[in-house]
């Protein structure tokens, strides 16, 4: 079985991804995009390798038009895992699974702005309806760090960023910054007594 992961919300898909890993019986092979296609065919011939094999390959299929790799005689399971989303003319015949991110995760990442945490907090627990709050952490993470450089976003976004930036000026998303990195560390290194969410919640009330 051909099977494609793709979308967006790679944190959604990375965890598919290792509960199929989890729940297979056999041998693991994973390869990247720039994988050597006779290592791919020998693996998938099941020729040196037992039938019970999972083939795990990421990220080569963004950006093609068509495959240029015969997936005739596959022996075993494939997954395809891509960040972004993949043409349709790819992936006739695969069994794909779509994960798109949570529509309000751009309200809310796009709302961001000083003296506006009653509201924002009502916001991020709508937006915990549809994900997790390790994902819209890494939101957080990723909306700030564009405020500070938005370098080699579309000019329209770059524009949008900008504009949201001023709003803080450079000083305060620097501590906010350092503020979410420590964060992060606390919470991976088990430093705090409080839920990564309460965390947010914080945050997002002192911002």
């Amino acid at each position: 079985m051909i099977t494609l992961l793709h979308g967006e919300d790679e944190l959604t898909s990375r965890r598919e991804l290792e509960k199929i890993i989890a729940e297979f019986p056999g041998q693991v092979i994973r390869f990247d995009k720039n994988f050597d296609k006779t290592e791919f065919y020998q693996a998938a011939s099941g020729g040196i390798f037992s039938d019970k094999t999972l083939i795990i390959i990421e990220n080569y299929l963004s950006g093609k038009k068509k495959l240029d790799i015969d997936l005739a005689n596959i022996s075993g399971d494939l997954v395809f895992f891509e960040n972004k989303e993949v043409s349709k003319t790819l992936t006739s015949g695969f069994r794909v699974l779509e994960f798109k991110l949570p529509t309000l995760i751009w309200k809310f990442t796009d709302s961001l702005k000083p003296i506006s945490g009653k509201y924002l907090v009502g916001l991020y627990r709508e937006v915990l309806k549809q994900t997790d709050p390790e994902f819209i952490f890494a939101m957080l993470i990723r909306q700030f760090r564009l405020m500070l450089d938005p370098t080699g976003l579309p000019a329209w976004q770059a524009g949008k960023i900008k504009t949201q930036a001023k709003v803080f000026g450079e000083k305060h998303l620097m501590e906010i910054y350092r503020k979410l990195l420590e964060i992060d560390f606390e919470q991976k290194n088990g430093l705090t007594p409080f839920t990564l969410s309460s965390k947010i919640e914080m945050l997002i009330l002192w911002i």
